[in-house]
């Protein structure tokens, strides 16, 4: 066991767990810089060690509230990788060709047996232990490499047994980037019942009706092509006893529970409280990623682009600390124009009210030499620098706006926090 404290919430919270280890010792580095960032009072060390913390949110009503997910759930499995592999069957993720125009890969039709079976030297649980199985296995896993090239990267489990784990590549490649001796963590995603236990913080709706929903929580597009992007998904717990009884719900399908459908670590999520409802909060816990941080941003060839992504950073950032131009994921604007403007960063203060809220603030970063110089600039306010911003916070999130390219592509942003050693 391993007990942790912190105070990211302001007041001393103790959390114990199990940490759960198949044949290897390895401990996370905790370095001052972090300790000191998050307030812990004390820490215990065993052989493995995932810092914790938590953070509460507040959830006003008549307002879309935007709120990021900045820890991880309890990391279940590591292992070291001894090799990668493919596996001569078609998986989630690899691109075929789709002979029957049905947009789904069907036997007999050619496709890219990409490498993406990783080999492991510990002995792992049952053979799809970290596979969904509705009424049996709750969760949805994910693999978080833990260092080397791809460090931060998360790909989706789609299938382990004793000694390998294949996970869904999404368009993407590892070989070359890990190989034997990377780390990797095996991490339940989140659920709306984990964001929520015991549906903190949400009001109950005692019918489907979306004209008496008490509360919502609206999932954003991360699919889609364009801007301002409407919620792909609208979920409520509901309270009756109808039907397949209570639990969650996505709209629209009120038969069927939705308690584990699992929620992108990189992905915010909004809060929706009916105007007659009153205010509430919720306090987000878990785990500290104590790795670089690491996602995807998508690059359309027909328009300008939305990434509703937000990296698990567990303390306020600023705009410099986001990483983001440092790493090539956000191109520079070379002038002050917003005709010739390249990407943009969308900012939401859940201070101020109102359904389907236009962004607060929009910024860019300038690389051009006029004073006073290259660095971020907030739209409109050419002339003064805007660096320490903070731009991601209890009360503040944001979307990256990509500007169109000429084909359809994806650029990997990629951060070491400041509280972690570099």
């Amino acid at each position: 066991m391993i007990a942790l404290y912190t105070s990211l919430a302001g007041a001393f919270i103790p959390f114990r767990l199990p940490v759960i280890q198949y044949g290897r010792a390895w401990r996370s580095a905790l370095p001052i810089a972090l300790a000191t960032a998050m307030g812990w009072s004390s820490i215990v060390a065993q052989s493995v060690i995932y810092p914790i913390g938590s953070r509460t949110v507040q959830l006003p009503t008549s307002t879309d509230v935007f709120v990021q997910l900045p820890f991880l759930r309890n990391p279940e499995f590591h292992g070291t990788c001894q090799g990668l592999q493919n596996n001569g069957l078609h998986d989630p993720g690899e691109s075929f060709t789709d002979l029957n125009s049905n947009g789904t890969w069907d036997t007999g039709e050619p496709f890219v047996d990409t490498h993406n079976v990783l080999q492991f030297d510990t002995a792992a649980p049952a053979t799809n232990r970290f596979v969904y199985l509705a009424g049996t296995q709750p969760n949805h896993y994910y693999a978080l490499i833990a260092d080397g090239e791809k460090e931060g990267s998360t790909f989706p489990v789609t299938a382990n047994d004793g000694q390998t784990v294949t996970i869904n590549l999404n368009g993407s490649s590892i070989q070359g980037n890990v190989g034997p001796g990377t780390s990797f963590w095996i991490t339940p995603y989140h659920t709306l019942s984990t964001i929520f236990p015991s549906q903190e913080g949400v009001h109950a709706s005692t019918s489907h009706s979306i004209a008496t929903r008490e509360t919502q929580v609206l999932i954003p597009d991360t699919t889609s092509v364009g801007t301002d992007l409407a919620a792909l998904d609208s979920y409520y717990y509901y309270s009756g006893t109808a039907g397949a009884g209570p639990g969650w719900r996505k709209s629209g399908f009120a038969q069927i529970i939705a308690n584990d459908t699992p929620i992108k670590q990189e992905c915010f999520i909004i809060v929706r409280h009916r105007a007659s409802s009153a205010g509430t909060k919720v306090v987000l816990r878990g785990f500290v990623q104590p790795t670089r941080l690491s996602t995807v941003l998508r690059i359309s060839a027909t328009s300008d682009q939305d990434n509703a992504t937000v990296l698990p950073f567990v303390t306020d950032a600023t705009l410099q600390q986001l990483g983001i131009v440092e790493c090539g994921a956000f191109i520079p604007s070379e002038s002050h124009s917003i005709t010739t403007r390249q990407d943009q960063l969308l900012v939401w203060d859940n201070t101020v009210s109102g359904y389907n809220k236009a962004a607060d603030t929009s910024y860019y970063y300038y690389g051009g030499l006029n004073p006073p110089g290259p660095g971020w600039r907030r739209s409109g306010v050419a002339n003064v620098l805007a660096n320490n911003e903070i731009v991601l916070s209890s009360t503040r999130c944001f979307i990256i706006r990509k500007k169109g390219g000429t084909t359809p592509s994806q650029i990997v942003w990629s951060v070491r926090p400041s509280y972690l050693s570099q």
